[in-house]
């Protein structure tokens, strides 16, 4: 994650960081898109291995068994119980 500042010294700065993000559009998701449906996949059927694998690769994650993830309100580990109304599958662009 990159920190951006937005005023000050850095204020000219975030504006062309911004118009930059702004005309890429959506050819970047054209780009990633097949990526990422290799990697929702993985997960699907591989679960908590892939996810460790994939953290490895792209957060440079060194040892999962320091990984901690706090009990939802359900019990599980997820922090819901149902997807969250905005979430769409990746096939229904």
């Amino acid at each position: 994650m990159k920190i951006i500042r937005t005023k000050g010294r850095s204020a000219q700065h975030a504006e062309e960081v911004f118009a930059a993000l702004e005309r890429r559009g959506g050819d970047a998701l054209d780009t990633v898109l097949p990526a990422v449906r290799r990697i929702v996949a993985a997960v699907r059927k591989q679960g908590d291995t892939a996810l460790f694998r994939f953290a490895a690769e792209f957060d440079g994650l060194a040892d999962a068994s320091k990984v901690r993830v706090a009990p939802g309100r359900d019990g599980g580990s997820l922090g819901f119980a149902q997807p969250c109304a905005a979430a769409r599958p990746l096939n229904s662009r």
